[in-house]
């Protein structure tokens, strides 16, 4: 036996860097994020011409490099032994053209006014792979949180280009360094060759960083922006400056335009920022330069939270889209704009602050997600909604809007929308980046497909398009949210989810404040506006037109017009409505499709187990199996298959149930009658979980009636019994389970009373209303996303609307248990 040591291919490198990282522009933020690391106040990234004229001999990989793009290079140079050498005769003829073409061959140029690096600290670490000097000095010297950690970062030039030559600079109080270090990324693509083989150039010389650099002076964009920051303490005598020759990467005009946007997403909008980019292209001398991202200011919404360990989610909210000078003062004197932070006095802050805690923000969240939300650590929301176009004639009658400019502000959020990652003040690439595969990271898209209904309507959501903001976290603060490898984004484990979560239920808090504002100030312009007197003097009016047609007036167009006018802002609201119920009418068309499979398969169901089980018996004694264990005796496992196919035939029984054709028609329905039904119906599924279901109706009550459809009735009380059993079966629940239905007559209404003795209502839910909205619920999975749909009550509300009723729900009360209350009218 002998130890043995693993041997590492050379090609290994370009796993690390060309394979590794996905484009040019990754590789660059990577290398920009080392100059972070290193202090630097000030980044340059320079692409300068290797000739300003055709010169007398090129390299191999040089013309090469020219004749892939420029393949009238060929007309000016002639191989010679290992080199190109210009012909005379030509390039005298054309020399205007040559000296274009040989000034195609970009460098590209990465200086920093950083600590630079000392030969020691080259072999030390920046020839060690995978070294963890970042992770045990995860803090630099003035104090900034490195953002490197795995040690690979610099592998990134290889993807850039073949050729690289590193200059650097740095100083203490005894001694001044300058090295220059060299590698060419392409012999590590030898098949034969062992890391260890491939060998890289140090050298410790007397030219400073200044001096190597002198030739840039010669272009006055790079020193106008030298003097521009020399206050921010620019200057040569340390830093560091990498050539990358021989680039992988043409760099057109779009390239370099999508690269200066990418570094202007790299560091957080910020007005004083800790380190400045500069961008320059000695081919447009005069385009790019100081790379900035500026706010645009002129938002309708901005939401700033900071969530802490604790749990604790401080909020501050700013309202920027109304003016509240224009604001109806009957607004206030709504039911639900009485309190704060609806009120009058509310809406005149300048901005709203508050603390919610996880149990508020997430009600009935398991006790892993809270965990997980508080092992991620502290980090920062910070977001600003925006209007694209300018309202309709009748939005603005309706919502008294802030005057704004739409072409300016849909200009800027179509460059620099999104809601964006950073780190220790860099961007986590793709998150939020425009047309990028993780622009929408929190699928907010996908949450306006289910709901896509107005801000006017409560349960509004945001399309990410209109969305521009960061959340900030930190590699010291968020050790759980590492990255990939790559670079390419965050690892995607529960801590992300939950912090996927924790993100959605902020930007929430501003959803819910938008429609509920937008709401009522829909209701307050309806009732002024008499929409329902409109409708019906236009009913009305149409019934005199139809019989007497010759007798029309004037009078009568103009009341037909505004029943118009009234009945379309119904069918608006209906159609959006519509939207969410067409998505349930579908399940309900598949399950109806396959009803009568669904049928042959319940009565196949019924007893097929017994049958085997006596055609069993005729071969074998079942006494022979006695003690024999249930995964090996034929008999019992078909007992278990009885009372698997018990289940799925109950489960079979309430669906045709539910979707029989004579409950699609609306009749006269004696509620005890129902309650009868209902309780038989629910009874094979409540029994074996030892749950009774009892209702009472005196004797007094029993023939009332309703004029309902009966799937209306079934919704209301099928989701309320779902919703008990889920809460009986918790564990937080203990005893008895029990739901009781009684039903009385209250004047010209029928009164429901439903009760069960589970845990209640979440004590999270301050509101009980709230339990009404559309996509409310309390029910989440480990990672804290929501389980449950939040339609049932909704549909439960808005069944009861539509027969002009009310509901009730009650908050916990001193009996344990949930209590709701439902009036309908009776039918005459």
């Amino acid at each position: 036996m002998k130890e043995l040591s693993f041997r590492v291919a050379a090609k290994t490198a370009r796993l690390f860097g060309r394979e590794n990282v996905s484009n040019a522009e990754g590789a660059i933020s990577e290398l920009v994020k080392n100059t972070y690391d290193a202090d630097a106040t000030m980044c340059l990234v320079c692409f300068i011409p290797r000739f300003s004229s055709a010169p007398k001999e090129l390299t191999k990989s040089e013309f090469d490099r020219i004749h892939r793009i420029h393949p009238e290079i060929g007309e000016f140079y002639a191989v010679q032994s290992e080199v190109y050498e210009r012909l005379k005769v030509a390039y005298n003829q054309n020399a205007e053209v040559a000296d274009e073409l040989a000034s195609s061959l970009l460098d590209l140029w990465l200086i920093d006014n950083g600590d630079g690096m000392t030969a020691k600290t080259i072999e030390d670490n920046w020839m060690v792979i995978g070294t963890n000097n970042k992770e045990k000095n995860s803090t630099s010297d003035a104090g900034r949180a490195r953002t490197g950690a795995k040690g690979i970062g610099r592998f990134a030039l290889d993807r850039l280009g073949s050729e690289c030559q590193l200059f650097s600079s740095s100083a203490t109080k005894e001694s001044v360094s300058n090295i220059e270090w060299i590698v060419n990324w392409d012999d590590f693509d030898a098949a034969d060759k062992t890391l260890e083989d491939i060998k890289a150039v140090l050298q410790e010389d007397q030219i400073p960083l200044e001096e190597r650099l002198r030739f840039l002076r010669d272009y006055p964009p790079i020193a106008a922006s030298v003097s521009q920051f020399a206050g921010a303490g620019f200057n040569w005598l340390k830093g560091t400056a990498i050539r990358i020759g021989l680039l992988r990467d043409d760099w057109q005009k779009r390239d370099v335009q999508h690269l200066y946007k990418m570094l202007a997403e790299l560091i957080p909008p910020l007005d004083q920022r800790v380190l400045n980019l500069f961008l320059f292209d000695a081919r447009e001398p005069n385009n790019y330069g100081v790379v900035t991202a500026e706010v645009l200011e002129d938002y309708d919404y901005k939401i700033d939270a900071e969530i802490g360990s604790d749990g604790a989610v401080k909020i501050k909210l700013v309202r920027n889209e109304l003016d509240v000078e224009r604001i109806d003062p009957d607004l206030f004197e709504m039911d639900e704009m009485l309190d704060p932070p609806y009120d009058e006095e509310s809406f005149r802050l300048d901005e709203l602050s508050y603390t919610k805690t996880l149990d508020e923000l997430f009600p009935g969240a398991p006790e892993d997600f809270k965990k997980n939300a508080e092992a991620l650590g502290s980090f920062k929301v910070s977001l600003r909604f925006y209007k694209k176009g300018a309202p309709s004639a009748r939005d603005s009658r309706i919502y008294p809007y802030r005057a704004f400019q739409p072409g300016p502000r849909k200009a800027w959020i179509e460059e620099f929308g999104g809601l964006k990652i950073y780190r220790d003040n860099f961007a986590v690439r793709p998150y939020g980046e425009l047309g990028g595969r993780a622009f929408d990271w929190l699928s907010l898209g996908q949450r306006v497909a289910i709901n896509p209904v107005q801000a006017s309507r409560k349960g509004w959501k945001v399309s990410p398009q209109n969305l521009a903001g960061t959340v900030t976290i930190s590699r010291l603060e968020n050790a759980k949210l590492n990255d990939q490898s790559n670079r390419e984004g965050i690892i995607e484990n529960e801590y992300f989810a939950t912090f996927r979560e924790l993100v959605k239920r902020v930007i929430q808090e501003f959803e819910d404040d938008r429609s509920h504002i937008h709401f009522n100030l829909n209701r307050l312009y309806q009732s002024k506006n008499e929409a329902e007197k409109s409708k019906s003097e236009g009913a009305e009016a149409a019934a005199r037109v139809t019989k007497s047609p010759e007798k029309a007036t004037v009078e009568d167009a103009q009341t037909l017009a505004r029943a118009y006018t009234a009945q379309q802002e119904e069918i608006r609201e209906l159609r959006d409505e519509q939207t969410m119920l067409r998505a349930l009418a579908t399940l309900g068309t598949v399950l109806i499709s396959f009803s009568h499979e669904m049928g042959q398969l319940q009565n196949t169901m019924s007893g097929r187990s017994a049958e085997l089980s006596d055609i069993l018996s005729s071969y074998i004694d079942r006494d022979s199996l006695t003690g024999v264990g249930g995964a090996f005796n034929p008999f019992e496992i078909l007992e278990e298959w009885e009372e698997d196919d018990k289940k799925v035939r109950q489960w079979f029984t309430f669906a045709l149930s539910s979707i029989r054709a004579d409950k699609r028609r609306r009749k006269k329905i004696n509620l005890m009658q129902h309650l009868q039904k209902t309780k038989k119906t629910w009874k094979g599924f409540l029994e074996p979980r030892q749950i009774t279901l009892e209702y009472e109706v005196t004797p007094e009550d029993a023939e009332l009636n309703v004029l309902a459809f009966e799937i209306d009735l079934d919704s209301v009380f099928n989701n309320l019994i779902l919703n008990s059993v889920e809460a009986l079966l918790s564990d937080q629940h203990q005893g008895a389970r029990q739901i009781m239905i009684s039903v009385e007559q209250s004047g010209l209404q029928v009164r429901i009373n439903y009760c069960d003795n589970g845990p209640g209502l979440d004590p999270s839910i301050r509101d009980a209303a709230s339990i009404f909205k559309f996509a409310v619920t309390t029910k989440r999975d480990a990672s804290g996303q929501a389980n449950g749909t939040g339609l049932g009550m909704w549909i439960l509300a808005a069944v009861v609307q539509a027969y002009g009723g009310s509901y009730r729900a009650y908050g916990p009360g001193k009996e344990p248990g949930f209590r709701m209350e439902i009036l309908l009218p009776l039918k005459k």
